[in-house]
């Protein structure tokens, strides 16, 4: 994985600063890319590219000329050079082949990959980010300077921290900042599968879009799958391993790159309710591949949160994300692998969530008489007192009952919340409506409608792309690898198979009972049916963790930090977080929200 970084003063006084900012960026790109640095500096600024060499040798420095007056600066993997152009050899980086696409001025849209990538001249930057958002591109534009960068780090030292309140309020919703917000009010995304120019000479920008996620047309689902994966992982002179859960989604990646004899690695926890290490441990044995593993304890949780916080590029608070950092940082310290396949986007182009149960069972209920729907609402078991592992059946049950009277196509968003509107408005003072916090979801969803019509399903599925998926899950598993110099690969998000499933009617895709059920017919051809249950989703202890071992250092880390101080208002907050701690439902996935929010601004802000 590489990283870049780039930087255009407005001002001719100020470009005596193009070096100490090249310098600072420079470790923290290093991370993602530590095999090469190189750097030039322009009339008015600079640009610079750590790149991390997974094929090709010195014909994919970058930066890199794609004419007389333009560079590229490029992160990611792009898979299907061999079809745009024979000629071109898997063996010769694709960084080459891209300055050469660029060259020939090829349609952005044709490539098949993970991308975001900066053109610069004399007179534009331009900056492309690929169509599902897999890889990272922020960007700065303030009365002094442009500069962009594949790690929103880098461009800290650049502004004025002022935070972006409605950021902050949807992070605690979600756990993550949807769309082109970051918590930085002067920090923002490049919008997956849009291409940003900024001219120097007038000092604007404009934004298009080359491609939507399911732009082109898929081929058989099965032969769109296979390669995907023989694309990805035929590319590349260093060895490669898989994320491994036993799940469906890591298993068909290890099935189908079976002869390549990738390791599999996974991350698992003492506490025997919570572990998913027997299921990953029965498939791995089935196909004759080795597993790795390695524990994640509540000790190392407190050892090294501090630097997982600080290594964020953005707060984000998905309860999977610290143990895959933690996973990662084993496999640099213990293994070979430089690339990793990631089982990521499975779930949303094949239907996996279990949201979509429950948008089932809510569409049922919409029909019973207002005042049954208003009592129901009101319920709240209490949590544990029926299942005390993972998520239990009573922490799903008060979820769903909480959304009971939001709209039948907002239900499915609303039941992802962390925070509700009225909780954030109470640790903010602001006022806080539905319709701002979701915003990005609902234009999603409206948008997906147009799409697909009456097919409500892929509009959903399409939402969650949007949303859910490139600005959690595909920014969780990017930091999580790059932080330690290896290369996430996502076989689920090629162009032929995302496009094809977008073509099945989402009522072919929704299963009540066993879901994902192409996924599942396919394997079962190849695996024991025993080995394709039902896996539930991956969870660490959480909630034991912050009632017992993690107690005091959470709550005091709480009570007594930034978030009490500066942030919020104190008083509120504070009696906020004894409730926390105090209630018998004890919510891990709020105290953890908090803890991230709180140890990312002790770093950064």
């Amino acid at each position: 994985m590489c990283g870049f970084f780039g930087i255009i003063f407005k001002k001719e006084s100020n470009t005596n600063k193009t070096e100490e900012s090249l310098a600072y960026a420079r470790p923290i790109l290093e991370a993602r890319g530590p095999d090469s640095w190189s750097q030039i500096f322009l009339p008015n600024g600079g640009i610079a590219a750590a790149r991390l060499e997974i094929r090709g040798g010195q014909e994919g420095a970058q930066p890199i000329q794609t004419s007389e007056n333009q560079w590229l600066c490029y992160n990611g993997e792009i898979y299907n050079f061999h079809s745009i152009n024979s000629s071109w050899s898997d063996e010769t980086s694709d960084t080459y082949h891209l300055a050469q696409f660029l060259k020939q001025k090829g349609d952005i849209a044709r490539l098949d990959g993970m991308f975001a990538f900066s053109l610069t001249t004399k007179d534009n930057i331009t900056l492309i980010r690929d169509r599902f958002g897999i890889k990272p591109l922020y960007y700065v534009n303030n009365h002094e300077l442009f500069a962009w960068s594949s790690d929103a780090r880098a461009l800290f030292p650049l502004i004025e921290k002022k935070i972006d309140c409605l950021a902050i309020s949807k992070y605690l919703a979600f756990n993550y900042i949807p769309g082109e917000s970051h918590l930085y009010t002067e920090i923002k995304k490049v919008i997956p599968g849009h291409q940003l120019t900024y001219n120097i000479d007038e000092k604007t920008f404009t934004s298009i879009q080359y491609a939507d996620i399911h732009s082109g047309s898929g081929s058989n689902l099965k032969e769109a799958m296979e390669n995907s994966i023989k694309d990805q992982t035929r590319l590349g002179k260093r060895e490669h391993g898989i994320y491994f859960s036993g799940g469906m989604d890591s298993s068909n990646l290890a099935l189908c790159s079976q002869s390549l004899s990738p390791e599999l690695f996974h991350v698992h926890f003492t506490e025997e309710d919570y572990s998913e290490l027997d299921k990953a441990q029965d498939v791995s044995t089935h196909l004759g591949l080795k597993l790795f593993k390695t524990a994640f304890t509540h000790k190392d949780f407190i050892h090294s949160f501090a630097d997982f916080c600080k290594s964020l590029p953005a707060p984000l608070a998905d309860p999977g994300h610290y143990p895959l950092w933690h996973l990662n940082k084993w496999i640099k310290k213990n293994k070979k692998s430089k690339y990793m396949l990631s089982g990521d986007g499975a779930d949303e182009i094949f239907c996996g969530y279990q949201t979509f149960t429950a948008t089932w069972i809510h569409e049922k209920i919409t029909n019973l008489p207002m005042p049954i729907r208003n009592f129901l609402s009101q319920i709240s078991l209490p949590l544990n007192n029926i299942n005390d592992t993972k998520i239990g059946i009573d922490y799903k049950t008060n979820k769903f009952l909480s959304g009971i009277n939001v709209s039948n196509e907002y239900a499915h968003f609303f039941w992802r919340n962390v925070f509700h509107p009225e909780q954030i408005s109470l640790l903010t003072g602001d006022e806080i409506s539905f319709n701002s916090v979701f915003e990005e979801f609902i234009q999603a969803f409206e948008k997906g409608n147009d799409y697909f019509k009456e097919d409500k399903i892929n509009a959903l599925m399409y939402a969650d792309m949007k949303t859910w998926l490139a600005d959690n899950n595909l920014y969780k598993v990017d930091h999580a690898s790059s932080s330690f110099g290896l290369e996430a690969r996502v076989p689920y998000l090629s162009n032929g198979l995302v496009s094809k499933c977008f073509t099945i009617p989402g009522k072919e895709k929704f299963k009540l009972i066993n879901n994902k059920p192409h996924l599942r017919n396919y394997l079962k051809i190849k695996m024991p049916r025993k080995l394709l249950k039902n896996k539930s989703p991956f969870h660490p202890p959480y909630q034991q963790w912050f009632k017992n071992e993690l107690n005091t250092f959470a709550r005091d880390s709480l009570m007594d930090g930034l978030l009490s101080s500066k942030i919020f208002d104190e008083r509120n907050f504070k009696s906020s977080v004894v409730r926390l701690f105090e209630n018998e439902n004890c919510n891990p996935f709020k105290i953890y929200n908090l803890l991230v929010l709180e140890y990312w601004l002790r770093e950064h802000y």
